[in-house]
This record gives structure tokens, sequence and C-alpha cells, in this order.
């Protein structure tokens, strides 16, 4: 058995999967996962993960600081002898480079080991599931709240608002087509984001659930966040500063 040690933030720590399943498959055995109570939101997720035996909080491990991941990056398992080997993914350094490549060369994989990120879902369908949508991930009164704002009363596909609770829009009212689905849990997060046309929102722990699947995706960022940590894929579209009507022509046809 093997140990696998992450402390957030929670996207970070989402974006260690790629790495924890090549070192299963590395060790051919199944992995314990540990992480700080900040991550606690994603355990029930992980231990939905075929390669994951167990996910647990380390409770004797106490984050000082977010800025880089959770710090310190180290995480000293009391049971460290109970495992063939423990790998800490935490950060180390500032990465400079995609965030699941970063983390598989700290494990001292190549970096394309990172391109494998998918999230198992449960295999159960509700209402959601069998009509378009699309997703929308604002991440509360963001800098670009105004422009969602504006983006829902131009589209007339059904929109799942997504987020932690309290990242709701503010004076956004539900109706047919805008669904209020903040503080879902994560595992039901995925499973909403996965069945979706297509997902908008910003750097945050729901895009990263939607870089594990193939669906359109327009993300919008300033200058305030390190792009060189983010995931870009082929059906990926992000763009700086962008206005509700940049957002619906990178959109296409979501029919």
């Amino acid at each position: 058995m093997i140990a696998c040690c992450h402390p957030g933030k929670i996207g970070d720590a989402l974006y260690s999967l790629p790495t924890i399943r090549a070192l299963s498959k590395k060790h051919n055995c199944k992995v314990d996962f540990y992480t700080s109570a900040y991550c606690e939101p994603i355990l029930k997720l992980f231990e939905d993960q075929t390669e994951i035996n167990k996910a647990q909080v380390l409770e004797s491990y106490t984050p000082v600081d977010f800025s880089c991941g959770g710090q310190p990056w180290e995480m000293k398992l009391p049971n460290e002898s109970e495992y063939d080997h423990v790998y800490q993914l935490g950060f180390r350094s500032v990465p400079d480079k995609p965030l699941p490549e970063f983390i598989a060369e700290s494990a001292g994989l190549d970096r394309s080991v990172g391109h494998n990120l998918f999230y198992e879902t449960r295999n159960f369908l509700v209402e959601q599931d069998t009509k378009p949508y699309i997703v929308l991930a604002p991440r509360g009164e963001s800098p670009f709240a105004d422009e969602f704002r504006r983006l829902l009363g131009m589209i007339n596909i059904p929109v799942y608002i997504l987020g932690r609770q309290g990242e709701m829009l503010s004076g956004v009212v539900e109706t047919d087509l805008i669904n209020d689905y903040t503080g879902q849990p994560f595992f039901s997060m995925v499973r909403i984001i996965k069945n979706c046309k297509a997902f908008v929102g910003i750097l945050s722990s729901p895009l990263c659930i939607a870089n594990g699947f193939n669906m359109k995706k327009v993300i919008a960022y300033n200058d305030s966040w390190d792009m060189r940590h983010s995931v870009y894929k082929p059906e990926t579209t992000y763009i700086k500063n962008p206005t509700a009507e940049q957002i619906i022509e990178s959109l296409g046809d979501l029919k």
C-alpha cells in the first residue's frame, strides 16, 4: 500500500488525481489519500475513484498559508511506517506549468501524466441529464459577475449555476431556465458538469472538474491569475475580461 498527500487547495488537490492514478499503477496497489481539513468536501469524490482506497483529513496537519497551494507542503504521517512509499504532492515551489503536469513531475513522473485527467461518477440520472443545458460557475461576485448576469439574460438554454454555498450571483432569481445548484456536494457537481453541453466560469475548483471532460469551455480571467497554471485543451477558450457577447460568440451553437 502507498499513500499520497496533498494539503490543498481543493482545485490543486483535484489536479493530483492523474499522478495518483499513475502511482497506483506503478506500485500495483490502491492509494490512501491524505489532505487538510480545507479539502474535506472532496473526500467522498476521491473515494469514488477506483484507485483510491481511503481519503481522509490528516488531523495532525495545520495549514498556515494557501498562497502557493497548502503550506507547509509536507504532511508528515504518524503512521508512515505502514506504507511501502509515501508521496508528498504539495507544492515545494511556485508551479511553472499546468498544475496536473507540475504535480506529476514532483512525483518523479513525466509531465504528460498530467494529461490523464478524468473523474469517475455515480451512474444515475436526474432530470437535468435528459435535456441540453450549460453550467455557469461564477464564484460569486467576481470581477466578471456583471457580465455573467448579462449572459443569463441573453441565452435561451437552461443554465445550472454551480459553486460552493454562497457563490450564487446576487440579484439573480431562479426561473425555468436559471437553476441555483450552488452548495451541491462535489460528487454531485461532477455528475452535473459531466453531462452539460458547455461550461462557463473562471479559474476555480468547478473548472478543475470540467477539465476532466471534453465539453466546450469558456473561461474568464484577468491579470491577477498566473495563467501558466491553467489546463489548456482544444475545446477550451480563455478570454481576458470578456463581455457577455464574447462569451456567447465563443460558445457557438449549443443545440
